[in-house]
């Protein structure tokens, strides 16, 4: 799946810096985690999860200045978007599984 937010598209100083955290379904386990996407268009946050099962997931999102205990920024006033969009890698004729000696579903 494809999760980013829509909170900071111009990188403005005043507005927000997103962070994204993927939890297990009772949110006790981090499982992953991004604070900008790749490349550093913006602060808004993007990162793509494979999903090892059919568990729900909890997604959290918060600003970076929450996150690393920081001044506040955004607040009430202001316009944000999470998204959470599916990916059939099957599209892609090019896409490979590649295995890391730590890629264990555990």
């Amino acid at each position: 799946m494809r999760i980013g937010t829509f909170a900071n598209p111009d990188g403005l100083p005043e507005f927000i810096d997103t962070v994204i955290s993927i939890y297990n379904s009772d949110g006790s386990i981090l499982l992953a985690q991004s604070d900008d996407a790749t490349p550093r268009l913006s602060p808004d946050s993007n990162l793509i999860y494979h999903a090892v099962n059919t568990e729900n997931l909890c997604i959290k999102m918060e600003g970076a200045s929450t996150f690393t205990n920081s001044t506040p920024e955004g607040g009430p006033l202001f316009s944000y978007t999470i998204f959470a969009l599916p990916i059939d890698f099957n599209l892609y004729d090019k896409y490979n599984v590649d295995t890391e000696p730590n890629d264990t579903p555990t």
